[in-house]
């Protein structure tokens, strides 16, 4: 039996999980929430490689496409020496960028610079003239946020450019919002459960796999209970707790190694549902 792929590659290996279980729906090129996606790494694999679909990334982050395009870049300059160090599986990050064939000009995925929290999902799905507003303060929110976290230099020089791809107009946020065929998040933190509430909501496929728990804050789970009363603390609880949000949630364990290099505590665990899930 081979190792588990190496967690360097864990984005590649959503990235085929989600072609494999939703083929049609990624054949028809719907609009793919990247819930948190952080870089844009997820979205922009998505956007690139054969087939691409219009994945938007989520994140109140700045997204970062330079590490991928260089990549690929280098693969297009030396494809020789690229097929020669490429691994046979998984296509996609590190050395397996060359099985994608990937070439310029490349697709820069928009961006949707927003916190995705139980407040964004309510706004997105409310019937009013509010969202406008909303979008706005929640815009500012995320350019602060950023100027505070940051602590390089050439960060803060980087925040006074405009964000490559990002979403400024209020009516094509919604849109992206309420428009998605499949909303996706690898390893969201707190956005998990907001991700899964605005699919259900939608009634649209999802897949999400679930990381930080955030068991300590109220805001993040301090009062969340599975079924059975028990109080959502460790992965394992939280795991029960989102699946208990629709009868039919599907599970299964992507093959990605963890920090320590085995599978276990890999957070490799991914939640699901297809279209037709919902009849």
């Amino acid at each position: 039996m081979p190792p588990p792929t190496p967690r360097r590659d864990r984005v590649s290996v959503f990235r085929l999980f989600l072609l494999e279980t939703f083929p049609a729906l990624c054949a028809s090129r719907p609009i793919i929430l990247d819930v948190a996606g952080g870089k844009g790494d997820l979205s922009w694999l998505l956007s690139n490689a054969s087939p691409r679909v219009d994945s938007v990334v989520v994140d109140p982050r700045p997204a970062d496409h330079s590490k991928l395009t260089k990549l690929a870049d280098w693969c297009v300059a030396n494809p020789g020496e690229a097929a020669a160090r490429a691994r046979p599986w998984p296509p996609g990050s590190g050395q397996g960028m060359a099985k994608l064939n990937i070439v310029p000009p490349y697709v820069v995925p928009r961006h949707l610079k927003l916190f995705v929290d139980d407040g964004m999902v309510d706004a997105a799905l409310r019937r009013d003239e509010s969202w406008a507003e909303y979008f706005s303060v929640a815009s500012d929110r995320a350019d602060r946020d950023e100027a505070k976290s940051s602590t390089d230099p050439r960060q803060k020089s980087a925040l006074k450019l405009p964000d490559e791809g990002r979403i400024q107009d209020a009516g094509e946020a919604l849109a992206c919002l309420r428009g998605a065929g499949l909303v996706v998040g690898f390893h969201p933190d707190s956005a998990t459960e907001p991700a899964v509430d605005l699919a259900l909501e939608l009634q649209v496929p999802f897949a999400v796999v679930p990381c930080c728990v955030f068991p300590r804050s109220i805001l993040m789970g301090g009062e969340r209970r599975t079924r059975a009363g028990v109080k959502v603390v460790g992965y394992d609880d939280f795991i029960v707790y989102l699946k208990e949000k629709h009868p039919n949630v599907r599970e299964r364990v992507l093959d990605f190694a963890s920090t320590k290099g085995g599978s276990v505590g890999a957070r490799n665990v991914v939640l699901y549902m297809l279209s037709e899930d919902y009849e």
